[in-house]
């Protein structure tokens, strides 16, 4: 299952992208989508379809996952459009757009990570199916 990963910090959007599931969030490099920040664990939390409903689990991170403002740890369900959190970052499952017929990202996309290409080049394991994020860089304007 696929779905859109969008990731909001201080209601600016910085990062979305596809993901398939499941998806596993956190600051170390094997991750699906690696957000580098210290309240971020290192294998901080995942998502993933269960009968085909999208969850969100908590894979023990010392800050917590918070689904509407309760801390979840086994797996709850995020419905569509819906929001969950990681310390100051709000993530957004969602639909992938149906529009996307040469499987390239859209415009804004390409934009979002082109700010991030010169650091996440740095950090990069080589495993091009990862996804870097560095939050204080970005939100510096480094």
């Amino acid at each position: 299952m696929e779905v859109l990963l969008t990731v909001y910090s201080d209601e600016k959007e910085y990062f979305s992208r596809e993901v398939s599931l499941p998806c596993v969030i956190g600051r170390g490099k094997q991750c699906d989508v690696t957000i580098v920040h210290p309240l971020v664990s290192r294998r901080h939390c995942e998502i993933y379809e269960e009968n085909g409903v999208v969850m969100a689990r908590d894979l023990g991170s010392l800050n917590g996952t918070f689904f509407r403002g309760a801390r979840i740890g086994r797996g709850v369900a995020i419905p569509n459009g819906s929001y969950f959190s990681i310390g100051r970052l709000m993530l957004r499952v969602g639909e992938p757009p149906a529009n996307s017929d040469d499987g390239e990202p859209e415009d804004e996309i390409d934009l979002v990570d082109s700010l991030l290409a010169d650091k996440s080049k740095d950090d990069s394991d080589g495993d091009s199916s990862s996804s870097v994020i560095d939050l204080d860089a970005y939100l510096s304007g480094s």
